[in-house]
């Protein structure tokens, strides 16, 4: 298991709003997925 904290996203939601943020996290995830095994979940 790992754990991961996307640093300053909270930053991306009060400069932008709450759907920029969503999108950060969002290619956070598009990216740790590419990098892992089919058999491997990631999960918010």
């Amino acid at each position: 298991m790992l754990s991961l904290d996307a640093d300053h996203c909270k930053r991306a939601n009060d400069t932008w709003g709450h759907q920029i943020g969503e999108a950060v996290l969002r290619l956070v995830a598009k990216y740790l997925d590419a990098q892992m095994r089919p058999s491997d979940l990631t999960a918010r």
